[in-house]
């Protein structure tokens, strides 16, 4: 909600909150799914990769400017 405009900000944190609740419900599903038919391990390598990505992606982000109230 940093970023969104001043009479945009509670779509902004619903959006984020609803994202959020979504990617908590399909990464049990699809660790389980994974698990049931791969083993632990590749839960394990499955997981290592995502935050491998994610480290990629978040490194390059750029902070968002200081706006002040």
């Amino acid at each position: 909600s940093k970023l969104a405009p001043g009479n945009r900000k509670g779509a902004a944190t619903g959006v984020y909150n609803t994202t959020q609740s979504i990617g908590l419900a399909l990464g049990g599903v699809a660790g389980g799914w994974i698990l049931k038919h791969e083993g632990a391990s590749a839960v394990f390598y499955t997981c290592s990769g995502l935050v491998l990505c994610w480290l990629v992606i978040a490194l390059n982000m750029k902070a968002p400017p200081l706006r002040r109230a």
